[in-house]
This record gives structure tokens, C-alpha cells and sequence, in this order.
């Protein structure tokens, strides 16, 4: 058979586009009577090997150093910004030239972050906020974006709104050079900052009322981007496939903090208030995951789920038994599904119309 990292290196290097690619990869399936899709059925190509790790490590040590050394000669907006440069010219080598994509991955988030910060404590100047730049300060600025998709932030400043349009325009270049997949997401999350952040600052009432269907909006965008590349690469060959994952592994918990957060300011949604319509929509929702075949909207949707619920748990002072056995139940549902994913993927495609299951990823196992 022929080796995906061959083929992956063959369109990196436009040698091959990916409908060359999947062509010659069914020929190879039919020269020698071996069907090259893999039982997952859901490849992830995060490490190829221990390199991938080491220099994932040494990139990580290089890039935090740096920062600490130029904060002592800099302003910390300043050694930000130097640790952007230096992450796209690392960026350079490991990304566009050895193509590695845990180093790839670690690359891009440090570099969206550092201009996040930078461009945020610049326009802060700009705007003359008076606010003095502390460890504290630094470490709420890189948990504001955050905190605000899942609705625990207040009000974003001009600063903020700013500093998350500067960065999704410095992820979408960043994506154009290197063609990392997790650059789209990322750089939807910035956007979709920006958007509710110019909303808030525009129309706060209407937005503190409509925030849940502003957040269930943003996910459902950034899930349907997701199906739009999932039905592109129903093979999952090409990295397409990638850029869905990570599509989906962001939208989902923004759709079901929306639904069921019960922290979240606005209006909640009726038919999810209650533990009943929490077990529906998680029904539902493994339901989608099966479909489509995406354990990661299923991850993360659980994870969020047990993440609210144990923030509720710790407020109500449930120390005891209760968060263990909520976390024991998430646990074995994930082992559940996991184990017996395949049959009852294929049990869910059944039910579905032919000409959208021909669309889908082919039940496997």
C-alpha cells in the first residue's frame, strides 16, 4: 500500500491534490486486494513518532524562555509580539518544511496567544485604560477568551474586541502560509469573539437577553463548516478531515453550554433545564456523533457536561461521593460508546435516508 505520510508530503508539496491522491490510493486497494481505510475510521495525524514529542518539548522550553528573557529588556506587549515572530519563524521549519503536526499544533496556539496579548496590551495603551500589566493581568487576558465563549466573562473592552479581530486576521495568514488545520477553528473562535464582543459593547441589553442564542448561533456556524468539510473527504484521506475534527471539537461545547449552562447570563432553554432533558440532549447528541462518525463531538460534549455539573457540585459542597460518581458515569459512557461504536454506528446509518448515508463516512468493523 501506499504510505499516507507520502501522500500527505505529495500535496503539501502540490505534487498531488487530494482527488489525485484518493485515486491513486483505491488503485493501490485494487492492485493488491487490500483495503487501505482503517478501522477508526477517524485518523487523527497528531504524532508520527517520539520526534514529534521531543521537539514539541524543546519548542515549548525555547518559546517561554524567550518570553521571560525579552520581558526583562521589553514591555510585556513588545516580548509577545517577539514571541509571535518567533513562532511563525519556527513555523517555517516545522510546520511548512517537515510537515510535523504536534509541533504544528503548539506552534499555532502560541502563536494566536502571544498576538492575542500583544495586540490586546497595545490597543490598551492606545485606549489609556490605566490598567497595570501584572502576572495576574496577563494570565485573565489569556483566560478571557475563553471565559467568554462559555459565558463566565463580563463585558469585553475595545481592547479585547480589537485584539480578537487582529488575531483571526493573524490566524487566517497563518493559515494561508502554513496550512495548519487547526487554524480554521482557531481562528473562528477569535472571530466569533469579536462578534459577541462588538455586540456586547454595541447593544448590552440585547445582548445579555440573547447571549444563549448568540452562542448556540456561533456553534451551529462553526458545526456546520465542520459538515461541510466532512462531506467533502467521506474517506477522510486528505486534511479536509482534520480541519472537521477540529471544527467539531470546538463547536460542540459551544452549542451545549448555549442549551443547558446553567451559569450562563440570558435566558435559559426550557426543554433542557431539568437533569431529564440534559440525558435527552446527550442522547442526542451521541446520536449526531454516531452519524457522522465523530467521537470528538461526543468528547467534548461529556467533558463539558461533567465540567458544569462538577462546578455545580463544588458550589453545592458535594464533596463526598456525589462528583466521583458523577465522573464514574461520564467515564464508563465514553467506554460504553467506545467499545461498541461500530455496530451501533451502523445500527444509527439504517434509520438514515441512502442518499445521505452515501455522503457519510462508510460503517466500518
Amino acid at each position: 500500500m501506499i504510505d499516507r505520510k507520502v501522500l500527505a508530503a505529495a500535496q503539501a508539496r502540490n505534487i498531488l491534490t487530494a482527488d489525485q491522491a484518493e485515486q491513486l490510493v483505491r488503485l493501490a486497494a485494487e492492485t493488491t486486494g487490500v483495503d487501505e481505510v482503517p478501522r477508526d475510521n477517524e485518523p487523527l495525524r497528531l504524532v508520527t513518532g517520539f520526534s514529534d514529542i521531543f521537539i514539541m518539548i524543546g519548542i515549548s522550553i525555547f518559546l517561554w524562555s524567550g518570553f521571560a528573557l525579552a520581558a526583562q529588556m521589553f514591555s510585556p506587549a513588545i516580548a509577545f509580539a517577539l514571541l509571535a515572530g518567533a513562532a511563525w519563524m519556527l513555523a517555517e521549519a516545522f510546520t511548512l518544511q517537515r510537515r510535523q503536526a504536534l509541533p504544528s499544533l503548539s506552534l499555532i496556539g502560541s502563536f494566536a496567544l502571544c498576538v492575542f496579548a500583544a495586540s490586546n496590551l497595545f490597543l490598551r495603551d492606545v485606549y489609556g485604560d490605566g490598567t497595570e500589566t501584572t502576572a495576574q493581568s496577563i494570565f485573565y487576558l489569556f483566560t478571557s477568551l475563553h471565559r467568554l465563549i462559555i459565558g463566565f466573562n463580563g463585558a469585553m473592552t475595545p481592547a479585547d474586541i480589537g485584539a480578537a479581530a487582529i488575531t483571526a486576521f493573524a490566524v487566517a495568514l497563518h493559515y494561508l502560509r502554513f496550512r495548519a488545520p487547526i487554524s480554521i477553528a482557531m481562528g473562528g473562535i477569535f472571530l466569533v469573539a469579536n462578534i459577541l464582543g462588538i455586540l456586547d459593547w454595541a447593544f448590552p441589553s440585547f445582548f445579555e437577553n440573547a447571549f444563549r442564542w448568540l452562542l448556540l448561533a456561533a456553534g451551529l456556524a462553526l458545526f456546520a463548516a465542520a459538515m461541510r468539510f466532512d462531506l467533502s473527504d467521506p474517506e477522510r484521506r486528505t486534511q479536509r478531515s482534520d480541519i472537521a475534527f477540529w471544527l467539531h471539537l470546538y463547536s460542540a461545547p459551544m452549542i451545549l453550554n448555549a442549551l443547558v449552562n446553567p451559569f450562563l447570563q440570558g435566558s435559559g432553554f426550557t426543554p433542557f433545564a431539568n437533569p431529564a432533558g440534559i440525558l435527552l440532549l446527550a442522547f442526542m447528541l451521541a446520536v449526531v456523533s454516531l452519524a457522522i462518525d465523530r467521537r470528538a463531538i461526543l468528547f467534548a460534549s461529556l467533558l463539558s457536561i461533567g465540567l458544569m455539573f462538577g462546578s455545580v457540585a463544588i458550589l453545592a459542597g458535594m464533596f463526598g461521593f456525589g462528583l466521583p460518581i458523577m465522573f464514574f458515569i461520564i467515564g464508563g459512557c465514553i467506554l460504553f460508546m467506545g467499545a461498541g461504536w461500530n455496530p451501533m454506528r451502523k445500527a444509527v446509518l439504517q434509520h438514515l435516508p441512502e442518499s445521505l448515508v452515501r455522503r457519510l463516512p462508510r460503517p466500518v468493523g
